[in-house]
């Protein structure tokens, strides 16, 4: 009668090998839910012209009710644990899909004869919709739910699930009308009226969401869920002041802390930046002195390294946690680290990494090229000379891999020991526990942090840049003859439109000595391959991209050729080639927003005159 058995034992399986985790207890029916699908139709006799209308025998109800208590327990063990195979087998035992979704639909065909029991009618359709839900049917699923709360209009859990597949279809007013009218039949249900919010911030009421977040709050004050649910909905769908919207995630974690059975003190949240010693919260930070270190510096800024003990790293963008200062810090300014996708909703987490020691170089955009290199490895070899050469690295990871550049340059820098740490989703934010965690960073010549440009952050000290050629240059004989265009073909933006034309004309005025060779993306050479590449170039050409990030190997004296964008930012290779005492000829391009677009026409005429500017490499004589 069951020939599913065995699919649920090996689920009964799964559950068990689950960490801490117990069956409910639910009747044995439950572990035999595959066999609901078998279980026979019976016929009952109703009180209409009709006869022998088949329904749902009792056994099979049961069974259909228990398969929905596990599938329920499965999920909330999900969110609890995060052991995706116990949501999957949960997921499978729900329904065998094409079985259940005929034996549903049989039971809607009965959907309008009164004189059944309805709610049994109104029950079956909601299954329908659960089931149409699990296969992301959600136009089924939506009709579904609709019909059975026509059978029964106060049913709240039916217009909760009308409101959940609504807005996975993206209608943000109608998913925010199911939970207004849900939250008429449940006025006092903090978490309904957060969901209720935010829909209305989606469909464009911040003024109405935030009002409902407060009545919720109101509810049940101590859930910091309902505070981080605020701050994520005012960070990505409004345009509010960013310290207040910090102020909503400073709130939730104080009462995460303060809810805590372990928490030693109660207190206020800070957010605050890791470059911001603060002896009362980062009491082991400390702002060296570049004259100390390296001698003698020409722009005025200090390196800082700050230790932290007991922490969390969570996020890509390497937010850290410590429970005991009650503080979050920023390796970046409150504009540019989303903290939504950075701090975890719950906390602390329940199933971390864990890690003695380590040098954190999991930063803001560490995984694209530029940001690697010129961000992040400049703080490894500090790190490097400031503690040890082999000290453990903290690397931002894809499923335990990282980028090729990434671990060839590590194995260049000669450290041992790179330690993983797993990149987030916007579903689940990834944390590290490290014992002792080292940070590195810079100030502006002020000695603080607090600047108006952003753009400082990506701007390393012009000796740390000197520092970062000197590592990562080849150090064995090289002749300087080469001129290096660098063509973005595969990149998603920015891509030259006349870049075959720019070639060309490249080829036509070199002079005899010199060869041109083209640096592509597609597929892009290894990185000791371009270190060597560039550490042979008299002179780079190349639109403002990551490609001109591999200036900072050339030779002192060699020229850099920046097709320039018109936005202030975008000043990143002037600074390198600054710092390492490059000529800079720029080819300043018109227009707006350049950054983003797509393809980028280079003038050239302009080109010409910047060729023109050095004689020794082309020759441009009468144009």
């Amino acid at each position: 009668q069951y020939p599913a058995l065995d699919c649920s034992l090996s689920l009964f399986r799964t559950v068990l090998q689950v960490q801490e985790v117990m069956l409910p207890k639910l009747p044995l029916l439950t572990l035999l839910v595959y066999g609901t699908v078998h279980t026979p139709i019976a016929p009952r006799k109703c009180t209409t012209k009709q006869s022998n209308v088949k329904v749902e025998s009792d056994e099979a109800s049961d069974l259909r009710k228990a398969a929905a208590s596990l599938a329920q327990y499965g999920q909330a063990r999900y969110r609890k644990a995060r052991v995706t195979g116990l949501w999957s087998a949960a997921e499978n035992a729900v329904c065998d899909f094409s079985h259940s979704l005929e034996l549903c639909n049989q039971l809607e065909s009965y959907s309008h004869d009164l004189q059944c029991d309805t709610d049994v009618v109104a029950e079956r359709l909601f299954y329908l919709g659960a089931s149409y839900g699990l296969m992301s049917m959600f136009p089924e699923a939506l009709v579904a739910y609709r019909e059975s709360a026509g059978f029964k209009p106060t049913k709240h859990s039916i217009w909760d699930n009308i409101g959940y597949v609504l807005s996975e279809m993206q209608d943000w007013h109608g998913a925010a009308d199911a939970y207004k009218h849900s939250i008429s039949l449940r006025p006092n249900n903090p978490e309904l009226r957060a969901s209720y919010a935010k829909m209305l911030y989606r469909a464009g009421n911040s003024d109405l969401g935030a009002y409902e977040f407060v009545q919720g709050i109101a509810l049940q004050p101590t859930d910091p869920n309902l505070w981080y649910e605020l701050g994520r909905a005012n960070e990505l769908y409004t345009t509010w002041n960013p310290k207040w919207v910090s102020s909503n995630f400073s709130m939730a974690f104080q009462l995460y802390w303060n809810n805590s059975e372990k928490a030693d003190k109660r207190g206020s949240c800070i957010i605050c930046h890791v470059k911001t010693p603060q002896p009362d919260l980062e009491s082991n930070a400390v702002s060296t002195s570049i004259v100390t270190m390296f001698g003698h510096s020409d722009d005025g800024r200090n390196i800082i390294s700050s230790q932290f003990h007991n922490v969390y790293v969570c996020g890509n963008d390497g937010v850290i946690i410590s429970n005991a200062e009650k503080s979050l810090f920023l390796n970046s300014f409150h504009t540019e680290v989303p903290l939504h996708l950075n701090v975890p909703a719950k906390f602390p987490p329940t199933m971390p990494s864990r890690e003695e020691v380590a040098l954190l170089a999991v930063q803001l955009f560490s995984i694209g090229y530029y940001h690697w290199i010129v961000d992040v490895l400049p703080r490894l070899i500090i790190g490097q000379l400031l503690f040890s050469p082999h000290i453990p690295v903290l690397v931002l990871s894809d499923h335990g891999n990282i980028k090729g550049y990434m671990k060839a340059s590590l194995e260049l820098l000669g450290f041992k020991k790179v330690l993983m740490h797993e990149a987030s989703s916007s579903h689940q934010i990834r944390c590290t526990h490290v014992e002792k965690l080292i940070y590195i960073d810079w100030s502006n010549a002020s000695g603080s942090n607090n600047t108006s440009s952003i753009a400082i952050r990506h701007k390393p000290p012009a000796h740390v840049l000197r520092l970062l050629r000197q590592t990562l240059r080849y150090p064995g004989p090289i002749i300087i003859n080469r001129i290096i265009y660098i063509e973005r073909r595969k990149a998603p933006t920015r891509r030259v439109k006349n870049s075959d034309e720019i070639v060309q004309l490249l080829q036509r005025h070199l002079r005899d000595e010199y060869q041109l060779e083209v640096f592509a993306d597609d597929p892009s050479p290894s990185f000791t391959e371009t270190m060597v590449m560039f550490s042979g170039a008299a002179v780079v050409v190349g639109l403002h991209g990551a490609g001109l990030a591999n200036t900072v190997v050339m030779q002192e004296g060699t020229h850099v050729i920046e097709f320039c964008l018109p936005e202030p930012h975008a000043s990143y290779f002037q600074h390198i080639s600054a710092a390492n005492r490059l000529n800079y000829h720029n080819v300043q391009l018109d227009g707006a927003a350049l950054y983003g677009k797509v393809e980028i026409e280079v003038p050239v005429p302009l080109i010409i005159a910047a060729l023109a500017s050095i004689p020794q490499y082309f020759n441009v004589h009468g144009m």
